[in-house]
């Protein structure tokens, strides 16, 4: 026969089990919730989602991250003073914000690169409702551009009708003088300046002095990189810009360095007095998303191909 002793120790001892669970359960919900709490307060002005991660997690990721590019750029050097003419190179991780220049700060004749804030400014005016992709522009006599290097719209003649879709298809596909000065008419001084300065740039200057519009391999992407984050037009028009960009005819350059699946969202430029010649995008690599601007002057369309062309090349394949 089982004691009235035995029974009540038997039960003291299932209850004490049953607090000290409970006890060591409210231990780590405490702690666990301190440490939840901490991690907030420790992390809230880094990125959200890093300061999420389970340490694991964040270790593993770290492995992927570079901060520093100095054996890269040392690579990149070798090519561009093996180059004729002189370089201007700006390259940026799109991930860690890491990058490293070569004579990024040097001013450089930028020619057909500025199309693209002109482009912005155009979309911006589409953004806040004064224009349509569906509004008709007429061509007059002062837009045609005779030379046909860039560009096939002058051969419709003036008095030609184009919408505004198809007119920024010229300017960005074939970097179209005559579809580019059929959309400046419709932008006022005021619209210009404000994209410019919205993306870190200068004002505009319009002195016949082409000098004038100098600027530098780092600055200009401020625009790409305006772009990118969608920092100046909503998330529509930013990728509306972007897919213009990564479908152009132009295959030379950074382009040809790449394997034929790499989408390459980018603007060329080409200036025969100063034998100037640039090619500046957003490489959409796997996983290692990058922006890369190469400007040069004194050189030739074939030297500068070829020496952007082996940059790019040497970039992606240190990434990979």
């Amino acid at each position: 026969m089982v004691s009235k002793i035995e029974i009540d120790l038997k039960s003291l001892k299932f209850w004490f089990s049953i607090m000290v669970v409970i006890n060591i359960s409210l231990i780590v919900y405490i702690i666990s919730n301190s440490w939840e709490r901490d991690r907030s307060d420790n992390y809230a002005l880094i990125d959200p989602q890093t300061a999420s991660m389970e340490v694991n997690n964040f270790l593993r990721g770290q492995q992927y991250l570079t901060v520093s590019y100095t054996p890269l750029k040392t690579e990149v050097e070798k090519i561009t003073n093996s180059s004729k003419g002189h370089y201007g190179i700006y390259f940026e991780d799109l991930i860690t914000g890491a990058w490293f220049g070569i004579n990024e700060r040097d001013m450089f004749v930028p020619a057909s690169l500025l199309k693209t804030p002109a482009v912005i400014a155009i979309v911006k005016k589409l953004e806040d409702g004064y224009l349509s992709m569906e509004t008709k522009l007429t061509i007059s006599e002062a837009d045609i551009e005779p030379n046909l290097t860039f560009g096939s719209l002058a051969s419709k003649g003036y008095g030609y009708d184009i919408d505004v879709k198809s007119a920024l298809n010229f300017v960005i596909n074939e970097s179209d003088n005559t579809a580019y000065n059929v959309l400046v008419r419709q932008l006022t001084y005021g619209d210009l300046a404000e994209a410019y300065i919205a993306m870190g740039l200068p004002p505009p200057s319009f002195s016949p002095d082409i000098s004038s519009t100098a600027i530098t391999p780092k600055n200009y992407m401020n625009i790409l990189r305006a772009l990118y984050y969608s920092a100046y037009l909503r998330r529509t028009f930013s990728n509306f810009i972007l897919s213009l960009l990564s479908d152009t005819k132009f295959d030379y350059g950074i382009v040809s360095g790449l394997p034929d699946n790499i989408k390459v969202a980018h603007k060329i430029g080409d200036w025969g007095p100063t034998k100037s010649y640039h090619d500046c995008g957003i490489i959409y690599a796997p996983n290692k998303p990058y922006m890369l601007c190469i400007m040069s002057s004194g050189t030739t369309k074939k030297d500068f191909s070829e020496t952007a062309s082996n940059v790019s090349r040497t970039i992606y394949n240190y990434l990979k």
